[in-house]
């Protein structure tokens, strides 16, 4: 007689054929369940146990990819807890780290540029991976503010304030009651900002804006 013990504790128990085969019924294994498995012949013998456990067969999750930018020194994101996640790069090569308890990673890369794409898995412990992750690198983050903008003379009576700035720029012109005035650098850098009432005497400021709000 097989007498298999269930994770709760439960028994479920079969007769082996004349061949020694046996199917036991049970139901709601999961994937770790480990099971315990005894004979016991007719004359009350037992023999010792054997246990089994559930195979793991689900790969992971994809994991969630942080945005890359151009030059960055790592991938990070998140996946399985103490998955492998595995970085693809533009050239074939591979790198590869681990996600800790949280399931944050931080894949070590160079040499990334804009338009490249990186693909990213996850391989738990039974070696299931996950669907791959693709993520496009994206343009660094601009930090760098523009050069001051170099004004053109201003005189009593102006219109505009003139002058150069990084091109695309918004050019703001605070004026001497505190109001402000602005208008965007064209694709040469040339700016005019529309003004009033200038006397002589006053002083304006003028600042440049990229983009990246530098």
């Amino acid at each position: 007689t097989v007498e298999v013990t269930l994770p709760d504790g439960t028994k479920a128990s079969a007769t082996a054929d004349q061949d020694g085969n046996f199917s036991v019924p049970v139901s709601a294994l999961k994937e770790g369940d480990t099971i315990s498995v005894t004979a016991t012949d007719d004359a009350g013998n037992k023999s010792t146990p054997t246990s089994a456990t559930v195979p793991d067969t689900t790969a992971p999750a994809a994991p969630s990819v942080s945005p890359v930018t151009a030059g960055a020194t790592a991938v990070t994101g998140t996946a399985e807890a103490g998955s492998t996640v595995e970085v693809t790069l533009p050239d074939g090569t591979k790198a590869s780290a681990k996600a800790d308890q949280d399931g944050n990673f931080s894949v070590p890369v160079s040499g990334l540029e804009e338009g490249q794409t990186v693909s990213v898995t996850a391989k738990d412990a039974s070696n299931n991976t996950s669907t791959p992750t693709t993520a496009t690198v994206a343009k660094a983050d601009d930090k760098t503010a523009p050069d001051a903008p170099v004004v053109n003379p201003v005189k009593a009576g102006d219109t505009a304030v003139t002058g150069t700035a990084e091109a695309g720029s918004t050019v703001e012109v605070t004026l001497p009651d505190g109001t402000k005035a602005s208008a965007t650098a064209d694709q040469d850098g040339n700016f005019s900002v529309p003004v009033s009432g200038l006397e002589e005497g006053q002083t304006v400021s003028v600042t440049a804006k990229d983009a990246s709000n530098n």
